[in-house]
């Protein structure tokens, strides 16, 4: 999903309203070593969660396997077809943060 920003924001902007309004999730600021841009995980489980990533003016969520040991051992097709809805259910409920916040 991605939406367009209507007014200047922040990666840590972002997480205080996903924190504010999602409290039964882990949200925590991560940033890509090799890349260098900061993000937003939205973390369920190991194995359901969302990043939330801002760039330029758009805000783009995806839903992810949070856990690098989850997608290792168990295999990276197979998990993501098993673990769709759930990874569904955390990135439309960070999108309904975004489209209300931002």
């Amino acid at each position: 999903m991605k939406h367009i920003v209507k007014m200047p924001t922040t990666t840590a902007a972002i997480a205080d309203a996903m924190r504010r309004e999602l409290p039964q999730y882990e949200v925590e600021i991560k940033q890509n070593p090799l890349l260098g841009f900061d993000y937003v995980e939205v973390r369920k489980s190991g194995y359901a969660g969302a990043w939330v990533r801002l760039k330029n003016d758009k805000i783009t969520i995806n839903g992810v396997v949070p856990s690098t040991a989850a997608r290792v051992f168990l295999g990276g097709l197979l998990l993501l077809l098993i673990t769709y809805s759930s990874r569904k259910e955390v990135s439309t409920a960070a999108g309904e943060v975004v489209m209300r916040n931002f």
